[in-house]
């Protein structure tokens, strides 16, 4: 299934379900979430949109706070960092090899999300949404 026909239903079925509380998003429930687009930057470029695939990110991925994990199938990345405050909650980390960090700001109250990967000379911005699990 193509990126865009995923991020089509992901999103058909965050609209078409009951409204959500601002507590869905404050971290005491697990949720599914799709990046809807990811910005490329590098040291000596600009930035440029491009598909989470071609970058290694997955299109639509799991967040479980309770055992502090991302996850998109076999592959499993540790969330070092929750800290819920003001109406959102920030999510930090690293890869296995801690060559790459990652932050996330997720907002309580819409459940959309902004988040950075970032390495020695490249980075990614995105932005994507979340719906409870």
């Amino acid at each position: 299934m193509n990126r865009f026909i995923q991020i089509v239903l992901f999103l058909g079925i965050a609209v078409s379900s009951n409204a959500v509380a601002a507590s869905d998003f404050d971290g005491s429930r697990p949720l599914v979430c799709a990046i809807a687009e990811v910005m490329d930057c590098g040291m000596d470029n600009d930035c440029v949109s491009v598909d989470p695939e071609s970058v290694n990110l997955p299109n639509i991925f799991r967040m479980n706070f309770k055992d502090k994990e991302m996850s998109n199938g076999d592959r499993k990345t540790a969330i070092e960092v929750v800290s819920a405050r003001e109406g959102n909650t920030v999510l930090l980390g690293t890869s296995e090899d801690h060559n790459k960090a990652f932050s996330l700001l997720l907002s309580h109250t819409t459940g959309k999300f902004t988040g950075s990967v970032a390495a020695d000379d490249y980075g990614f911005v995105l932005f994507g949404s979340c719906i409870t699990d």
